[in-house]
C-alpha cells in the first residue's frame, strides 16, 4: 500500500473546497478591482464638480472686485482689494496649480485654455493699480481719466478672465460627464463580472459535488456489495472486496482484505488444532492415571520420612535440653574457678603483706639489738667506772651488772625473734612461689574451663539451630504431604477438564467448520475431519514448543505486509 499513489477522501475534499475558495478569491478580487475603478471615477467627477464650483466661486469674487473698483467712482468709497494678482485666491490657487507635476497630467485642451486665464488675470490687477495711481496723482481731474480706463481695458480684461473660467468650466463639465459615464460603464461592469464568476463557481461547485458524491459512494457501495454477499454466502472467507480506487476506501478494501486472509489462516489452524488438543487431552488423560499412582506412592513415602523426621527431632530436643544443662553446669564452674582466682589473688597479696611486716620488724629487732649491744657496752663502761670508784660504786656496779645482764638477754632474746622472721619469711617466699604457680594453676583452669564453656555454649546453640532445622523440615514434610495430596485432588480434577476440554475442542470444532477456507473444499463437520487428524497427529513429534506447532500448521493465502497487519 505504501509503495502507490493514493488521492485519499480528505485531500479530494480539501482540493474541491481549495478550487471554489480560489475561485470565490478571484470573483471578490474582480469585483474589488471594478469597484475601486468606479469609486475613482466618481472621485474624479466630484473633484471636477469641486473645480467647477471653485472657478464659479473665483468669478463671482472678482466680479465682486471689479464692483468694489466701480463703487470708488460711484460712491467715493475706498477701494479694499487685492492689488497683487498672485495673493488674490485666485491668483494663489493659480500658480499652485502651474507649478505641480500633476499639472502636466491634466489634458492638453484643458492647460491650454489653463494658461490663458494668467495674462488677463494680471492685467485686471494691473489696471486696477494704474487706476488708483492716476487717482493719486490728480484728484481732480484723474477720476475721468480713471474711469475711461475702468470701462476701456478693466470690464474688458474682466470678461477676458470671464470667457476663460467659463471655457475652463465647460471643459469640467464634458470631464465630469465623461467620468460619470466612466463609473456607470464600471458599475455595470461589475455586476457583469459578478454574475459570471458567480454562474461559474455555480456550475463547477456542482460538478465537483458530482465528482465528489461518484468517487465516494460508489466504492463504498462496491465494499457494502461485497460485505453483503460475504455475510449472505454462511462463512465463504475466499471471497474478497474488488476496489480500485486509491482513497481511504482503498485502503479499507485493502486491510479487510488482508483481515480476511489472516483470519483463514487462523480458521485453518483452529480446525487443525482442536483435532491435536482433542487428541492430547485423551493422552493428558491417560497420564493423569499414572501420575495419580505416584502421587499416591509419593504420598506414603514423605509420611514415612515424616515419621523418622519426627523421631530424630524428638532426640535433637532431648540433646539440646542437656547441651543447655551443660553449658549452664559450666557457667558455673567457671564463676566458681573465677572466685577461687579472685581468693588466691587476695591472699597472695595478704602474704605479700605479712612479708613486708617481718621486714619491717627484722629491720625494728635489729634496730633492739643494736641497743641491746649499745647498753651493754655502756653497763661495761659504768662498771669500770663503779669500780675505779671503789665502795661508792658498789652499789652502781651492781646495777650495771643487772644492766648488762639484761642487754645481754634482750641481744639473745632479739638474735632468736631476728631468726624466727627471716624462718618465717623464707617460709613466706616459698608460699609465695606456691602460690604464684597456683594462679597460674587456676589461670589455666580459667581459661581450658572459659572454652569449654564457649564450645558448649556453641553446641548448645548448633543444637538449637538443628531442633530449629528439624522442625522447620518436619513441616515443609507436611506441607509437603498435604501438596502431594492435594496434587492427587488436581491429578482427578485434570482429568475431569481434560474430558471437558475434549468435549469443549469437539464443539469448537464443529463451530469453525462452518467456514470455508479453500476454493476447491466445503465444510466439514469436526467428527468427519477428527480421524484424518489423528492419523496425522501421530505422525506428529510427541512434545513440539507452541512456536514449531504454529509454524508448522499456519497458513496464509493473502500475501501482505506482517507489518502492515499489525498497524491495522
Amino acid at each position: 500500500m505504501s509503495g502507490r499513489f493514493k488521492l485519499n477522501i480528505g485531500t479530494k475534499l480539501l482540493g474541491a473546497f481549495i478550487v471554489i475558495f480560489i475561485m470565490i478569491i478571484a470573483m471578490g478580487g474582480a469585483v474589488y478591482y471594478f469597484m475601486e475603478m468606479q469609486q475613482q471615477a466618481q472621485i474624479n467627477a466630484l473633484e471636477t464638480m469641486e473645480d467647477f464650483i471653485f472657478f464659479v466661486e473665483r468669478e463671482v469674487d472678482h466680479l465682486n472686485w471689479v464692483n468694489g473698483l466701480a463703487n470708488m467712482f460711484v460712491t467715493g468709497e475706498e477701494f479694499t482689494g487685492q492689488l497683487d494678482h498672485r495673493k488674490c485666491a485666485l491668483g494663489e490657487w493659480y500658480y499652485a496649480v502651474v507649478e505641480t507635476e500633476a499639472f502636466q497630467l491634466l489634458p492638453a485642451d484643458f492647460r491650454r485654455t489653463f494658461v490663458q486665464l494668467e495674462e488677463p488675470h494680471r492685467y485686471l490687477h494691473n489696471t486696477a493699480i494704474e487706476i488708483l495711481d492716476v487717482i493719486e496723482a490728480d484728484a481732480e481731474n484723474g477720476i475721468s481719466r480713471a474711469i475711461e480706463i475702468y470701462e476701456t481695458e478693466t470690464r474688458q480684461h474682466m470678461a477676458e478672465v470671464r470667457r476663460v473660467i467659463t471655457e475652463l468650466n465647460s471643459l469640467l463639465e464634458i470631464q465630469t460627464s465623461d467620468n460619470l459615464a466612466l463609473a456607470d460603464q464600471q458599475a455595470s461592469r461589475t455586476i457583469q463580472v459578478l454574475i459570471y464568476v458567480t454562474i461559474a463557481v455555480i456550475v463547477f461547485g456542482v460538478v465537483i459535488a458530482i465528482f465528489l458524491t461518484k468517487a465516494i459512494t460508489n466504492p463504498i457501495k462496491n465494499v457494502v456489495d461485497s460485505l453483503r454477499e460475504m455475510a449472505e454466502s454462511g462463512g465463504d472467507l475466499t471471497r474478497r472486496i474488488e476496489v480500485k480506487s486509491k482513497d481511504e476506501v482503498g485502503d479499507l478494501a485493502y486491510w479487510f482484505n488482508a483481515f480476511v486472509g489472516k483470519l483463514q489462516g487462523i480458521i485453518k489452524n483452529v480446525r487443525t488444532s482442536t483435532d491435536i488438543v482433542n487428541n492430547g487431552s485423551m493422552e493428558i488423560a491417560s497420564g493423569n492415571q499414572d501420575l495419580s499412582q505416584r502421587t499416591e506412592e509419593q504420598a506414603s513415602a514423605l509420611e514415612e520420612v515424616a515419621s523418622t523426621i519426627e523421631e530424630i527431632n524428638s532426640s535433637m530436643e532431648a540433646s539440646s535440653s542437656n547441651a543447655v544443662e551443660a553449658d549452664n553446669l559450666s557457667k558455673r564452674t567457671l564463676e566458681t574457678v573465677r572466685n577461687g582466682e579472685q581468693v588466691v589473688n587476695n591472699l597472695q597479696e595478704s602474704m605479700t603483706e605479712i612479708t613486708k611486716g617481718s621486714r619491717e620488724i627484722s629491720e625494728i629487732i635489729s634496730t633492739v639489738n643494736d641497743i641491746a649491744f649499745q647498753t651493754n657496752l655502756l653497763a661495761l663502761n659504768a662498771a669500770v667506772e663503779a669500780a675505779r670508784a671503789g665502795e661508792q660504786g658498789r652499789g652502781f656496779a651492781v646495777v650495771a651488772a643487772e644492766v648488762r645482764n639484761l642487754a645481754g638477754r634482750a641481744a639473745e632474746s632479739a638474735k632468736e625473734i631476728e631468726r624466727l622472721i627471716k624462718s618465717s619469711i623464707e617460709r613466706v617466699d616459698r608460699g609465695n612461689e606456691q602460690m604464684e604457680d597456683t594462679q597460674k594453676v587456676l589461670h589455666a583452669i580459667v581459661d581450658n574451663t572459659r572454652k569449654t564453656t564457649d564450645v558448649v555454649g556453641e553446641i548448645s546453640a548448633s543444637l538449637k539451630e538443628q531442633t530449629v532445622a528439624a522442625s522447620d523440615i518436619r513441616r515443609a514434610i507436611d506441607e509437603l504431604n498435604q501438596v502431594t495430596q492435594q496434587n492427587a485432588s488436581l491429578v482427578e480434577e485434570i482429568a475431569s477438564s481434560s474430558e471437558n476440554m475434549s468435549s469443549e475442542s469437539m464443539e469448537l470444532a464443529r463451530l469453525v467448520s462452518v467456514f470455508k477456507v479453500d476454493n476447491d473444499s466445503q465444510p466439514v463437520m469436526a467428527q468427519q475431519r477428527s480421524q484424518q487428524v489423528k492419523t496425522a497427529t501421530k505422525k506428529l513429534p510427541a512434545v513440539g514448543t507452541p512456536k514449531q506447532k504454529k509454524d508448522q500448521y499456519q497458513e496464509n493465502d493473502f500475501d501482505f505486509d506482517e507489518k502492515d497487519f499489525e498497524k491495522f
